[in-house]
């Protein structure tokens, strides 16, 4: 349903929610809107009673047991932003969203299931892409943020990169120029980039130069990217690295899933990809639409536990099949490389 900012209190209130939440989570601007008291005076929306509304969604926002913040995607820009309120069992998921016109949008969910569903329904039809793409797991925040730097670089060559694509040169960069490439992006303000677009969706830090410069051995050990005749600062993009970005160059729309230490960053692009965050330690990965339920629960999984004193386990969403070693998501009956059953 949506909400003006007074039916929205009214409603809060009538389940007992406090001003303090109720502030938290619409703002202090909308709660110093002027609240109508007298009940002579209230329409038909705003009176509240049993019948009217679900308490237990209601009253969850006081009660919460977790937080957890979608972000809805299309074009490449956040459209939407929701708090969602879950209760200890996720039997009761509460959303809640201030649109730009400062309504209220309130969303009930009754189950984890029905949540996961309404998530993942649009993208269930998408298939993986034809070329095997390596898994990117265990990457640090200055390697992620190179290969976000390499797909500005592709663009700038390839700037429309169609199904029938083949690299036909060795795209070479040095240390330098990643930084450059960045600079060069920022002012890009008519044809907004790949990296403005990204940037955007999960603010990314920016490496200084010792740290860059030890990506980029790191990803070089990774055969991710190569040096040119050992000529020092001379890389070349290796050719597993230069299809996962070719695949995933012209993404459109998805979601972000943030919660704790942990962040699920789904979308859509020639396949489907996911990148999860934990802490700052990033993984991507090409998905099969059907295996997006499952990723989805396991990440819920993941804000269930406490983070301090946890490292990153991405194996509790990806895992590797022990017939073929290539990677599946947990809890997947197949391998879709070689079809292995999977316990």
């Amino acid at each position: 349903m949506e909400l003006l900012p007074t039916e929205f209190i009214t409603f809060a209130k009538f389940a007992k929610v406090s001003e303090k939440t109720i502030q938290s989570i619409i703002g202090i601007n909308l709660m110093n809107l002027k609240i109508i008291e007298n009940a002579d005076e209230m329409n038909w929306r705003t009176v509240p009673s049993t019948n009217d509304i679900s308490l237990k969604n209601w009253e969850v926002l006081e009660n919460y047991q977790k937080i957890i913040q979608l972000k809805n995607i299309a074009r490449r820009q956040v459209f939407q932003t929701n708090k969602l309120f879950c209760s200890e069992d996720f039997n009761t998921i509460s959303s809640v969203a201030v649109t730009e016109q400062n309504s209220i949008k309130f969303t009930e969910y009754h189950s984890k299931k029905d949540f996961i569903e309404s998530l993942t329904n649009p993208f269930l039809s998408i298939q993986s892409v034809d070329q095997k793409l390596k898994l990117l797991e265990g990457l640090s925040s200055s390697e992620f943020f190179i290969i976000v730097a390499l797909i500005e670089l592709f663009l700038s060559k390839y700037s429309y990169p169609d199904s029938n694509w083949i690299p036909d040169e060795l795209i070479t960069f040095s240390s330098n120029s990643i930084q450059e490439i960045i600079k060069e992006s920022e002012h890009k303000i008519e044809d907004q980039t790949w990296w403005q677009h990204w940037n955007v969706i999960s603010n990314v830090e920016i490496p200084n130069t010792e740290a860059i410069n030890t990506a980029l051995l790191l990803l070089q050990t990774k055969a991710l990217i190569g040096n040119t005749n050992d000529v020092e600062d001379n890389y070349f993009i290796g050719k597993s690295l230069l299809w996962l970005i070719r695949s995933i160059a012209w993404w459109d729309k998805g979601f972000v899933l943030e919660s704790n230490n942990y962040s699920l960053y789904v979308f859509q692009a020639s396949s489907l990809f996911i990148v999860l965050k934990e802490g700052k330690t990033y993984s991507l990965i090409n998905v099969e639409g059907i295996d997006l339920p499952t990723i989805i629960e396991n990440f819920i999984s993941l804000t269930d536990e406490p983070v301090e004193n946890k490292q990153p386990e991405t194996t509790k969403i990806i895992k590797f099949c022990p017939n073929c070693g290539e990677p599946v998501i947990k809890g997947a009956k197949f391998c879709v490389n070689c079809g292995n059953k999977l316990n």
